[in-house]
């Protein structure tokens, strides 16, 4: 993958961190504790290359509901290949409202009780208060 998406060094590393660990937790059958990474860069320097390969990589594996691209516009989910962060969280729905419906709820937990990777693009235009309740809904 990493020759077929003509990683560069920097991307090679970004690549093989998520790799690795995704590699082992699938071999052992257990899941590690989960890894933060930001990958930082201007556009054009190949952030989106390296998610593509990320995603390819979970093809391969055979667990693709593994992972999720995700961004905070429509345009940006579009370029990537995914969906906004605020569909695929919910991020809309008040918590209030998420705690006290049952449906809501057991919706949002069927969509990220697989996820083990989520991918958020152009993560600097998403506001605190959306980050915030981003963490609170995948730790529900």
């Amino acid at each position: 993958l990493i020759a077929k998406h003509t990683l560069n060094d920097e991307q090679t590393r970004a690549f093989l961190l998520l790799a690795d660990k995704i590699g082992r937790d699938l071999e052992s059958g257990r899941k590690d504790p989960p890894i933060s990474l930001l990958c930082t860069g201007p556009g054009g320097t190949g952030k989106s290359v390296i998610f593509r390969a990320w995603k390819e990589f979970y093809e391969i594996m055979g667990h693709p509901e593994r992972m999720r691209l995700t961004a905070p516009t429509g345009v940006v989910a579009s370029d990537i290949g995914g969906c906004t962060v605020h569909a695929e969280a919910s991020l809309r729905v008040p918590p209030a409202k998420m705690k006290s419906t049952p449906s809501l709820r057991t919706n949002l937990e069927e969509r990220i009780s697989p996820l083990e990777t989520l991918i958020l693009d152009e993560v600097y235009f998403l506001s605190a208060q959306d980050l915030a309740r981003l963490s609170e809904y995948l730790c529900m």
